[in-house]
C-alpha cells in the first residue's frame, strides 16, 4: 500500500518491500540464537530498537529522496531498504523476549501473590503462552491504528514516522528491562570467559594440592 500510494510504484515493483522485509525476518529469526548468546539480551533489544526505528525513519523520508543522485529510482530504493532494516530489526525482539518471559517469576494467582513466600509461579509454556497471545493482539489492534492515523494526518507515510517512533522507545525501555547481571549472564563470551576461569582455578589448585 505505501508503495502504490506513497511512491506510486506499479503493483509488481511494489512487492519488493515487502519480500524484502520478510526475507530479513526469516534470516534475523535464524542467527538471532547466536546473536542473543553473543550479545546478551539488553544490547540484542537495544540492536534491535535501532535497526527498526532507523528502517522505519528511512521508509518516512523515501519521498523526500528525488532530490539526489539516486533519480529516479531513490525513492523506491530507500524504501525497500527501509523496509529490510526494519524486518531485521523486528526479527530480533521475539527471541529476546519469549526466552526473558520464561524466567520471569509470576504469582499463580491473587492470593499466591499475596502469601509471604510468594506462593505457586505460573510455569514458563503459559508466561510464554501469555506473551504471544497478547502479541496477536497487536496484530488486530496495528492495521486499523496506523490507517486512523493515516486518515487523521493526510498521510500513510506520517503515520508510519509515529511507528518509528514508538520503535525507538524501544531502546531507552530496553537499558531498564533487564539488570546488569542478567545481561552478562546472557552473552556467551562472558560466560564462556567464566567458565574458563573456573577450569583454570581447579586446575590450579589440584596442581598444588598434588
Amino acid at each position: 500500500v505505501y508503495f502504490r500510494t506513497i511512491l506510486f510504484i506499479t503493483p509488481f515493483y511494489s512487492t519488493a518491500g515487502y519480500a524484502t522485509f520478510i526475507s530479513m525476518v526469516i534470516v534475523g529469526e535464524f542467527i538471532s540464537d547466536a546473536l542473543v548468546l553473543s550479545l546478551g539480551p539488553k544490547k540484542m533489544l537495544l540492536c534491535s530498537g535501532v535497526l527498526a526505528s532507523t528502517g522505519l525513519s528511512c521508509v518516512v523520508l523515501a519521498p523526500s529522496m528525488n532530490l539526489t543522485c539516486l533519480y529516479p529510482y531513490g525513492p523506491y530504493l530507500t524504501g525497500v531498504i527501509g523496509f529490510a532494516i526494519t524486518g531485521a530489526g523486528m526479527s530480533l525482539m521475539p527471541p529476546v523476549l519469549v526466552s526473558q518471559a520464561g524466567k520471569l517469576t509470576v504469582p499463580e494467582s491473587l492470593e499466591s501473590a499475596q502469601e509471604s513466600n510468594f506462593g505457586p509461579v505460573l510455569p514458563a509454556f503459559k508466561k510464554i503462552a501469555t506473551l504471544r497471545s497478547t502479541s496477536y493482539l497487536g496484530l488486530l489492534v496495528g492495521p486499523p491504528l496506523f490507517g486512523g492515523l493515516a486518515q487523521l494526518f493526510g498521510s500513510l507515510r506520517w503515520s508510519l514516522l509515529v511507528d518509528a517512533a514508538i520503535m525507538f522507545l524501544i531502546i531507552p525501555l530496553g537499558l531498564f528491562a533487564f539488570r546488569d547481571s542478567d545481561d552478562i549472564n546472557g552473552g556467551g563470551k562472558k560466560k564462556q570467559n567464566s567458565l574458563e576461569q573456573l577450569e583454570m582455578a581447579k586446575l590450579v589448585n589440584s596442581r598444588s594440592q598434588n
